[in-house]
């Protein structure tokens, strides 16, 4: 064969090979899936595997620890016992919307005589008190009590998407008179949409400014723009003065579609 004859038959087998590896590519880029937030890859933009960047979900060292600021026991009668803690979520944009926790009440030796467990959800920066009421001790008399918020609740931190949050507001908080403690108060729910499963939550404190009692209800619903009276009560005298009281709300956020 000439040199004329070779050179033209490698021009076409490189022509050939060329063809089939970019049809190759083709295949490969075509068929590829595109990233996504659940593909156990760290692409697009993320910052850890399926978090951060354009994800949702929030990787697990951008999010602070939620902070129990006090947990409190306060007995109701023989045998049983009211719980209550006050967490803060630090994160102004990161929500938690399944959270397991679990009060634990001990006796004065240390001893644990009674346990429950419970499930929440938390909101970006909201503040609100856990509430358990009527703990069975069997007739032992509770010291102190502990929540603990169960893991792996930190690995499902993720970004509040486009919620609605009722807004609520408090007027005439009195304590009144009477032979056992009694909160009335109007609420009203500035929104102008409806609220549900509303929980409302009241905290006494005493001059020292210690929490001496914690009362709740639920409200199936506040209608939008409108007010409620309401009456939180307490089923015993308190040994302290009541000298100020808080009232909190915790209460579902509404998903905007």
């Amino acid at each position: 064969m000439s040199a004329w004859g070779r050179s033209h038959q490698f021009e076409y087998f490189f022509a050939v090979i060329t063809v089939i590896v970019l049809a190759s590519l083709g295949t490969f880029y075509v068929r590829k899936p595109a990233p996504t937030c659940s593909d156990q890859i760290q692409n697009q933009d993320e910052e850890g595997v399926d978090c951060g960047g354009a994800c949702f979900k929030v990787c697990k060292n951008q999010a602070g620890s939620i902070i129990i600021k006090w947990t409190k026991v306060f007995p109701v009668r023989e045998g049983f016992v009211d719980v209550a803690a006050l967490v803060s979520n630090p994160n102004p944009r990161y929500e938690l919307k399944y959270v397991p926790y679990s009060f634990r009440v001990y006796d004065n030796d240390q001893r644990l005589i009674a346990e429950r467990k419970g499930v929440t959800f938390i909101q970006a920066a909201e503040q609100f008190v856990i509430f358990e009421p009527l703990i069975d001790t069997n007739k032992r008399e509770a010291d102190k009590a502990f929540v603990t918020l169960e893991e792996p609740y930190s690995d499902d931190w993720r970004i509040q998407g486009n919620v609605r949050i009722p807004v609520f507001e408090v007027r005439n908080k009195e304590i009144a008179k009477s032979l056992l403690p009694v909160l009335n108060a109007i609420i009203k729910n500035a929104s102008t949409f409806d609220a549900k499963d509303v929980q409302v939550i009241a905290v006494l404190n005493n001059s020292s400014g210690n929490v001496i009692g914690v009362s709740a209800a639920q409200i199936p619903l506040v209608t939008k723009v409108s007010e409620k009276q309401i009456t939180l009560t307490w089923p015993n005298q308190f040994v302290d003065d009541i000298t100020s009281s808080e009232i909190y709300f915790h209460i579902p956020p509404i998903s905007v579609k």
